[in-house]
């Protein structure tokens, strides 16, 4: 539930770290918390490196969560996600159009989320070439969306500007959030940098803001895109100084283990249609690297965050150990 402060396990869920306690300073405390940190996210780096090489074993099984989803390695000729212990290819993903024809979704948050959408409208050939715009203003905070092809689909993607817990929420927006069938919500790197008010601060906001959006979902699934790797000596654009300042291993960590933990704490007290899906492992690695701005990906990355989403969606995939 609601904490002054939180204890947090740096890692990225694949056995690096230890563990940190973090005040409204957020990541900006000592020398030796720094020192503990960077540790830590170097560790988890290597970890990232090493423990994602496709397996000797010969996969054969569909992938049946999303832990076994997101384990795996970047196949540099066929520039593609190779799982190390499932498969997960054109069989699996071809289900995904079909899926997306028969539900409504509704999108809440910032630029990273929006690339994923922009690849979903693909994905559905919604009306063609249709793009979402940069931003959303008052008073709906629309960047658009459209319907999918067909008389007989029912199937409509919508998306709201909602990149700050600090500004525009999910439940306080006009949307149609108790309405649509499937609701998913991205923050995070916004907080980590321009409105930037400490962990814990961003814990207990987020932690209210996911409260009241999932109490608003009346059941419907809601779903959580945790923040995939950051990169930020790969930082372009205007504000370069601030993404290299802000986007750290270290924080980007101590915010990864913030918003798990308030997605635990919500789930602990009943809701449990709430569910985290988080794209680190496919994101942990030189190939993803390569193809970052240091915050978002390239139309190959993004598509398999995209494919990870909706293994979730359609698939009713979950990672097991983030939301048992």
């Amino acid at each position: 539930g609601s904490r002054g402060a939180i204890s947090l396990s740096v890692g990225s869920g694949n056995g690096a770290g230890g563990t940190l306690s973090a005040d409204d300073r957020g990541v900006k405390n000592t020398a030796s918390f720094h020192s503990f940190l960077r540790s830590a996210a170097q560790v988890a780096q290597s970890t990232g490196q090493t423990a994602f090489k496709a397996s000797s074993e010969k996969a054969i099984a569909p992938c049946s969560d999303l832990d076994s989803l997101t384990t795996g390695s970047w196949n540099d000729a066929t520039q593609s996600w190779a799982p190390s212990l499932c498969l997960h290819n054109e069989a699996v993903s071809s289900q995904f159009p079909s899926c997306l024809n028969n539900k409504t979704i509704g999108f809440y948050g910032d630029s990273t989320l929006r690339n994923i959408v922009n690849e979903m409208l693909k994905l559905g050939k919604v009306d063609g070439e249709i793009k979402l715009k940069t931003w959303g203003q008052a008073p709906d905070y629309t960047l658009g969306g459209g319907k999918m092809p067909g008389d007989s689909s029912r199937g409509e993607i919508k998306m709201y500007w909602t990149p700050s817990a600090y500004h525009q929420q999910p439940a306080q927006i006009p949307s149609r959030l108790d309405r649509d069938d499937v609701a998913v919500v991205s923050i995070g790197p916004w907080d980590m940098g321009t409105y930037y008010k400490g962990v814990t601060t961003w814990y207990l906001k987020m932690n209210s803001l996911l409260a009241a959006a999932v109490q608003k979902r009346g059941g419907k699934p809601l779903f959580v895109m945790n923040i995939h790797n950051l990169y930020p000596h790969k930082c372009e654009g205007d504000d370069v100084r601030i993404c290299q300042q802000c986007n750290t291993n270290e924080a980007t960590l101590a915010f990864r283990e913030a918003l798990q933990s308030a997605v635990e704490c919500v789930r602990s007290k009943g809701y449990t249609n709430l569910h985290l899906i988080d794209p680190f492992g496919i994101t942990n690695n030189t190939f993803a690297m390569e193809r970052s701005d240091g915050v978002h990906y390239d139309n190959l990355v993004t598509r398999m965050e995209m494919e990870l989403l909706l293994a979730a969606v359609c698939l009713d995939l979950r990672h097991s150990t983030l939301n048992g």
